[in-house]
């Protein structure tokens, strides 16, 4: 069930917000996967999938939860500059809290930070997974009135706060299945899929969040993006016109291809492998 380790994912996972244009934005979804503060999300969650230019500034990045569970479990952390390892092609990035912020972070349990372990087996057809991640959030505004002590220091070396009253994080759970190991848009090894299809669509702000086995709770993919669908209408402009569907599935990237599982371990951080 998903509520054996729904706590624990809620606990790990957080939206990832930066500054765009003055105005603190939800821009995806991340999630911890190490006690001594290593996380993911996905690239372009960070960078423009074209471009790879930069979002907005990772100087600025802060890691937040929902309201609720700030005021239950602890306070927001920032982690300015935190991009280590970026693979565009996987669309996967690898970051870190700097040590002397993460000694300050009211996040640690026992010294320890909550996460996620990555699984290197394959996910098959019909498995239940389910994503946790921070879609329909948006602007947070910045104040110096904060009802939890946050303490923040910009880049500039000016402290801020982040008005819980205000921000509009929206966490949403997702309950689904495995029901493709291809993507046709994609040129996929049946060895090693580079992408699941979840028979569920996911939302704009999800991207980064983790999906996780319902039976083990361990993390096989990352959200990486929608596909909407094309119908032809036989009956306009003999077939030629199509129209689109909204996305009526999601493609996640698989997290146990080799260069990405290469890339945990050489950082020390701990896979499962049956």
């Amino acid at each position: 069930m998903i509520r054996h380790t729904l706590q624990k994912t809620k606990m790990s996972t957080f939206a990832i917000v930066g500054d765009n244009n003055g105005i603190y934005h939800p821009f995806g979804t991340g999630f911890f996967v190490s006690e001594d503060g290593w996380f993911v999300t996905a690239a372009h969650v960070l960078f423009n999938q074209q471009s790879h230019q930069p979002n907005f500034d990772h100087r600025t990045i802060v890691l937040m939860r929902d309201a609720f569970d700030e005021q239950r479990v602890g306070n927001s952390t920032c982690c300015y500059g935190a991009v280590h390892e970026v693979l565009h092609n996987f669309d996967f990035a690898l970051l870190k809290i700097d040590e002397t912020e993460l000694e300050n972070s009211q996040w640690l349990k026992d010294g320890k930070i909550d996460h996620l372990t990555i699984s290197e087996d394959l996910l098959e057809e019909a498995e239940p997974v389910y994503s946790y991640g921070y879609p329909l959030s948006q602007g947070i505004n910045i104040t110096n009135d904060f009802p939890i002590d946050l303490n923040l220091v910009n880049p500039n070396g000016q402290k801020f706060s982040i008005n819980t009253s205000v921000q509009s994080l929206c966490p949403r759970i997702t309950s689904a299945i495995i029901s493709s190991v291809t993507e046709n848009s994609l040129k996929d090894s049946c060895e090693c899929p580079d992408t699941y299809v979840l028979d569920k669509a996911l939302n704009y702000g999800n991207s980064g969040g983790p999906i996780i086995s319902v039976e083990s709770g361990l993390v096989h993919g990352i959200c990486s993006y929608f596909q909407p669908v094309f119908i032809p209408q036989q009956h306009l402009n003999n077939g030629q016109l199509q129209i689109m569907i909204p996305s009526l599935y999601g493609v996640v990237k698989n997290l146990s291809i080799k260069p990405i599982i290469d890339l945990l371990k050489s950082k020390g951080i701990v896979t499962n492998k049956k």
